[in-house]
This record gives C-alpha cells, structure tokens and sequence, in this order.
C-alpha cells in the first residue's frame, strides 16, 4: 500500500477543489476492510474497526432533523414493486411516519394532492425491512402514494410545506475524432471499423 501517496493525492484534490482550511485539515484512519481492522496510527495493525467508527462518531455532525414537528420528506428515489408498487426513498425531515397515516405530496410542479401511507420500510445495510415508524433523520421508503417523482415532498395535511427541488447534472459525453491510423486503414474487408 501506499498511504503517504494516496494522502497527497487526496490534499491535492481537495485543494484543487477549493477545500477551506478546516476541509484540509481531515482525519485519517488507516485500515484493512479485508483483514478487518482500522487504526490511527500509519504503519501499525489494529484489532477490530473500532478506530474507525469512533472517528466516524466523533468528526460526522449528527442529521439536522426537526423531531418535533409534523411530517416532511422530499423524495430522492424511486423503486418499483409489482406487489406494492411505486416506493419513494427518501430522508425524513421532520416529524415521523407510520403506516397508514394520510399524507399530503407537494409535486415538484406545484401541484398537491392527498394520500394514505401504505408500509414504511426502514433500512439495515442493503436489505429494506418493514418498521413500525420513521423519524426524523432516517432514511426510510414508502408506499402506497400512487405516482410520485423525484422532488415531490410528502408531508402533514395540516403543514404543506414543499422543501425545494433537487437538481440534477445535464449528463455530459466526451468524444474525440480522429484520423484512421490502422494498418488496413483503406483497405477493404468484411469487419471494418473506424
């Protein structure tokens, strides 16, 4: 491995990107996934992860979520089930969640119209699993909205508030021409590319 390497690299990123100060100045946990350990030592070998999930803890500032107040979230994906149909992934806001609780989506073109929460799923690792309710902070999908689109905020009846729209990079695609320099450049043949 390479860790002075890959340090400098990552500084130079950064700085070139316009890091402030505080950005530079990131901790630095040295770790095997493989062999499962982490340290903060650079050439030492730790035990377990545990260096790496108290620096998480420590330098990762918890969601700002608003846990008293009604319910906000803005939808930042869609999944599909024959069964259940269109699920929205989203982070809750504000307020929590359950299962069958009349919701209002705020379309990202403005329009409102009213729904009953179907199931709330919640997330651990990869795998989605029913919960009982979401919280603010969390990120949760649901269903039973009918049709949805990204951006759409679905919140309380009594607070319509729609968050603002997300937005999304113009896909780009970066293409070079050039003369044909192969040695059958001209010449005939049954699979010519160019």
């Amino acid at each position: 491995s390479r860790p002075d390497w890959v340090m400098d690299q990552v500084f130079e990123l950064f700085d070139n990107l316009g890091a402030t100060d505080e950005q530079l100045d990131f901790k630095v946990v040295y770790a095997s996934a493989i062999n499962g350990w982490a340290t903060l030592e650079e050439g030492a070998t730790g035990t377990d992860m545990t260096p790496l999930f108290d620096t998480i803890l420590k330098e990762v500032p918890a969601p700002t979520a608003d846990p008293d107040g009604s319910f906000q979230m803005q939808i930042s994906q869609l999944d599909y089930s024959s069964y259940l149909g269109v699920i929205g992934v989203g982070r809750i806001t504000r307020g929590s969640v359950k299962p069958n609780q009349q919701v209002t989506i705020k379309l990202a073109n403005g329009g409102v119209h009213n729904a009953k929460v179907g199931k709330v799923f919640g997330y651990l690792g990869l795998e989605r699993h029913d919960i009982a309710e979401g919280f603010a902070g969390d990120i949760i999908a649901i269903t039973g909205l009918g049709e949805l689109k990204i951006s759409d905020t679905v919140c309380c009846p009594t607070e319509v508030e729609g968050l603002p729209a997300l937005s999304v990079d113009e896909p780009t695609i970066n293409m070079t021409f050039q003369v044909n320099t192969s040695p059958f450049c001209g010449k005939e043949g049954k699979y010519v590319t160019s």
